[in-house]
């Protein structure tokens, strides 16, 4: 504001720019350029008409100041109002918050007068809204971009809460003829938001391919095409005339399509009203981005027809709506279309004036292409908005000829370059803030590294000492276990050689008891063939005292004398060596039978029943151990 030397009262100023705020107008003529030539040259040209929005910006001034300079600055705030909202947007979060509640509580202050306590638990489900062709274009994103933004999520809120979306025949028309103007623009005339985005060749792309199937776009969003109601029962023609001339002096086909619309709306309703209280309940309302159309069709309604002011209007802005949804539902959603509709207005704020472009555009046909095209992509870029917006504000830049054009874009430039450079020092020197926190947080990390890498060694020597005593400890009482080892296995081996030692003795005891056993039974046996023998030798002996007179009777009493002791011999022998090894076999098992200490080793013994040796089988020491265990 300094740059511009807008001198205005502090409480003048935080009056009118918190208007704006809750307001969200932001729109002036930027430059009126005068229509004399200076050097005297004819420029052949058809009579401009005002447009429905450059009518719609110039109208319904919020500020009530009769002093012209005063008036003037006024206007010249409210483009670095804009400049500064976006701004903080962007870069001044908190303060950019505030604004937006302010904002948010306008709009609350502005609707809640009229309708009940807000409650979600409203529908939509039998209301209609007719779209007009600018808004329609938002939400196919085929404006400019915030208010494509906030068109977008205005729509879908309205269609989440049950709404049927309409759009009358002769906006679609519109819509066709702004695109196919967009398409075949050749850098002069009108330069909307649409004419600068079709700059891009993926925009071009996009609206071509739009263009090629309106009215299937438009179904395929749900959107249904209709005509206007022609029934005169409840707005006639006269009053339709009467409308369109109440509308302002933009192009008559525009005024009269508007018209048509309003008119159509109250036809559909027949006449039904409902009050604001009730709004959900209105069935039919045309939705449009003019508050010029707004406001004199709901002025003409109250003037002609006999509304009131707490009666709903045929027609509301989407300003109205968005707030109508945060009062209504007060959800984060219906706030964020607060937000995206202050960020909207702002940018729309800055788009370049129409009138100004136009007329520049047709100087500089004169000169090169090059040059021409720069000026023109320098007076249209966003990114070069806050800048233009900011050097337009003097009214006193008159454009007449070619050399004042020239003269502009050379200032032009240099303001630009001035501002850009300003901000590039801005920036840079934050940059350069940035980076020297970030040297210093990186130092500070490297310190904070260093010493945790002191740290770390401290504590790895430290471990590998207690590693290095664990170690030799560990290395003690390995030596000291291993010698305990090898004192157990020695007592182990001596326990094992006493235990072996004592089963072979207990075998060979065993053994020596099998054998006196059987001994036995042979002696036995012995003593009865002796008896037997001493028998027979008696009966001999007495057969020898009377032999007889034959001869044969006495050689066998002689034979008899030598065989029979000769043969009890043999028998006796016989009998004693006659499977004596199996015999003491038997017996050992069965003696074994008694001996449950033996029973289990005994298969680990080679024992020779003829001999009586007992020798340990090599394979068989281990088990003696294990069962030893």
């Amino acid at each position: 504001m300094s740059q511009a030397k807008i001198d205005i009262p502090e409480q003048l100023l935080r009056k009118h720019f918190f208007n704006q705020i809750v307001t969200s107008d932001f729109q002036i003529r930027l430059i009126r350029p005068s229509t004399i030539s200076r050097d005297g040259r004819k420029i052949l040209q058809l009579k401009e008409s005002k447009s429905s929005q450059e009518e719609e910006d110039l109208a319904d001034d919020a500020f009530d100041v009769k002093e012209p300079s005063l008036q003037k600055q006024l206007e010249q705030m409210k483009i670095i109002s804009a400049s500064y909202i976006l701004d903080a947007s962007a870069n001044k979060k908190d303060t950019y918050s505030q604004l937006l509640n302010i904002a948010n509580g306008a709009i609350l202050a502005e609707y809640i007068l009229n309708l009940r306590e807000p409650n979600s638990t409203f529908t939509l489900n039998s209301l209609k809204i007719y779209l007009d062709g600018p808004l329609a274009m938002s939400y196919l994103d085929l404006n400019e971009e915030k208010a494509s933004s906030h068109t977008f999520m205005l729509i879908e809120s309205l269609r989440a809460k049950g709404a049927s979306l309409f759009i009358f025949k002769g906006h679609i028309d519109e819509i066709r003829d702004n695109l196919r103007s967009a398409m075949n623009q050749d850098g002069s005339g009108i330069r909307r938001p649409t004419h600068r985005r079709m700059q891009g060749a993926s925009f071009r792309s996009y609206a071509q391919s739009i263009l090629s199937d309106l009215e299937g776009t438009f179904r395929r969003k749900q959107i249904t095409i209709v005509s206007p109601s022609k029934s005169v029962s409840y707005f006639s023609e006269e009053d339709m005339e009467s409308l369109t001339s109440a509308l302002g002096d933009y192009a008559y086909h525009a005024r009269e399509r508007d018209a048509q619309a309003v008119g159509g709306i109250l036809r559909l309703r027949s006449g039904k009203i409902n009050s604001r209280s009730y709004f959900h309940e209105c069935q039919h309302i045309f939705l449009t981005e003019n508050k010029r159309v707004a406001s004199a069709s709901f002025e003409f309604m109250i003037n002609n027809l006999g509304y009131k002011e707490n009666y709903v209007p045929p027609v509301v802005t989407d300003r109205y709506l968005a707030g109508l949804m945060f009062v209504l539902y007060g959800s984060k959603e219906a706030s964020e279309l607060s937000h995206q509709k202050l960020l909207a207005n702002c940018a729309s704020a800055l788009e370049p004036n129409h009138a100004l472009l136009s007329k520049v555009t047709t100087f500089l046909s004169d000169v090169t292409e090059a040059r021409a095209g720069a000026f023109v992509e320098m007076m249209t870029s966003s990114r070069s908005s806050q800048h233009r917006a900011i050097y337009l504000l003097d009214e006193s830049k008159v454009i007449n000829n070619l050399e004042e054009a020239e003269q502009v874009f050379a200032d032009f430039e240099v303001e630009m370059r001035h501002s850009m450079n300003s901000e590039f020092d801005i920036e840079r020197q934050r940059i350069t803030e940035e980076h020297r926190l970030k040297l210093e947080a990186t130092e500070n990390e490297k310190i904070m590294l260093e010493l945790d890498r002191k740290k770390a060694e401290g504590e790895y020597q430290l471990t590998l000492l207690d590693q290095e005593e664990d170690k030799t400890r560990i290395q003690t009482e390995l030596l000291s276990k291993i010698q305990d080892l090898s004192d157990v296995k020695v007592l182990q081996q001596s326990q094992q050689e006493q235990y072996a030692a004592s089963q072979l003795n207990d075998i060979e005891d065993l053994v020596n008891e099998t054998f006196l056993i059987t001994d036995r039974k042979q002696n036995l046996i012995t003593r009865v063939l002796t008896s037997l023998t001493f028998c027979a030798v008696v009966i001999v002996n007495y057969w020898s005292f009377d032999p007889g007179d034959h001869w044969l009777w006495k050689s066998a009493c002689a034979l008899s004398l030598f065989l029979v002791p000769v043969g009890l011999s043999k028998l006796s022998n016989i009998m004693a060596n006659r499977n004596a090894p199996q015999r003491r076999r038997e017996t050992f098992h069965s003696l074994l039978k008694n001996r449950t200490n033996l029973r289990r080793t005994a298969s680990n013994y080679d024992i020779d029943f003829t001999t009586g040796e007992v020798v340990l089988l090599p394979e068989s020491g281990e088990q003696i151990v294990t069962d030893n265990r």
